[in-house]
């Protein structure tokens, strides 16, 4: 068997987060929505990281 590999271990903690977040709200759809806010969000500060050369 190989080894677990850096981005299977974000897919991985991503399904996870889903599935958690999805049981506790009792919808997998409102689930995937925050987190594809959250998404949004991490994009839009990485974007804005990146214009203004900040580290």
């Amino acid at each position: 068997m190989g080894t677990i590999k850096k981005p299977e271990y974000f897919f991985l903690s991503f399904v996870l987060g889903i599935v958690v977040v999805g049981t506790f709200f009792k919808s997998i759809t409102n689930a995937l929505l925050i987190f594809t806010f959250g998404l949004f969000v991490q994009g839009y500060i990485f974007y804005g990281y990146k214009k203004n050369n900040l580290p």
